[in-house]
């Protein structure tokens, strides 16, 4: 038996106490082990980091052409003068709810061809009575502007405007990438 010196542990063998000294291999290992922990846990922080900021990078692009291709029709696509010749609440189930939707039929004239189009609310919502305003609204024989589209007259849109509702997809497409890269921003802080 010994005195026990700094750098030596304390082994017991056959319930015998000896002095043991660390093997400096092994102690270099753990330590490797720990650094390489500690990587691989910051390189794995960096991948979702990445994922989160590439998704909403994304989900920003996919915004911003919605909504350039909701402004382009805004800005090219002329009016006309149009009468409904159909509209109708439409009633469906979701989960158990009832759900209410539109649509509607408009006629109108573009360089002297006639033109009878369908359209619908483009949505549906558990609120009858916004759904009831909306085909009170555009009542069969109302007269209302739309704009067409001058390539393809059959194309319209009865609800364009410099509104929420026209602009939805691209709000949500451009609030969801701002979160996501946003995610990511932080996730990357996080783990550097």
């Amino acid at each position: 038996m010994g005195v026990l010196r700094w750098g030596q542990r304390l082994r017991i063998a056959h319930m015998k106490y000896e002095p043991y000294t660390a093997d400096p291999t092994t102690e270099d290992a753990r330590a490797r082990m720990m650094a390489q922990s500690g990587t691989s846990r910051d390189k794995s922080g960096s991948v979702v980091a990445g994922i989160f900021f590439l998704l909403g990078l994304g989900l920003l692009t996919g915004g911003f052409f919605s909504g350039r291709s909701q402004y382009n029709i805004l800005k090219n696509w002329p009016k006309v003068d149009s009468t409904v010749t159909k509209s109708e609440l439409t009633t469906g189930h979701d989960d158990n709810t009832a759900m209410y939707g539109a649509e509607f039929e408009f006629r109108y004239k573009v360089k002297g061809k006639e033109y009878q189009t369908p359209a619908s609310s483009g949505y549906e919502t558990s609120s009858y009575s916004e759904m009831k305003q909306t085909v009170d609204i555009f009542a069969p024989g109302t007269q209302h502007a739309l704009l067409y589209n001058p390539a393809n007259p059959s194309e319209i849109r009865w609800d364009a405007g410099y509104n929420f509702s026209f602009f939805l997809v691209p709000i949500c497409l451009g609030g969801m990438g701002i979160i996501f890269a946003g995610v990511g921003v932080i996730v990357w802080f996080l783990f550097r």
